[in-house]
């Protein structure tokens, strides 16, 4: 999750939370941009995948939702925009390999 941390700091985001809990589950990461907030769930990763989303079950997809809903309730940000987003870490050659997946689509869960 560091790494991820790292990542996002890079890219302009401002942290919010690491390790929310909630009776639904957990979120790694909670960082937001503009006006925008972003819940980010990491993968460490042993292989690469073609598609990041198949390492995640329906079951946790779920439970992160869920998790997302109790945070925006839990500060009034109900109406606010926000977006879910994956993101796999595999560490090989010495370096960490980042796929980061945007705004996934959680009607199919």
């Amino acid at each position: 999750e560091y790494i991820a941390y790292k990542y996002f700091i890079r890219l302009g985001y401002n942290f919010i939370e690491s390790n929310y809990y909630s009776t639904s589950g957990e979120i790694d990461l909670i960082f937001s941009k503009d006006d925008l907030t972003i819940f980010i769930e990491v993968k460490g990763l042993t292989k690469n995948y073609n598609n990041l989303l198949e390492t995640v079950s329906k079951k946790k997809k779920r439970r992160i939702l869920k998790t997302a809903y109790s945070w925006l309730n839990k500060y009034n940000l109900e109406d606010s925009f926000w977006r879910i987003d994956f993101v796999g870490i595999i560490y090989k050659d010495n370096k960490y390999i980042i796929t980061h997946v945007e705004n996934i689509d959680m009607n199919f869960v």
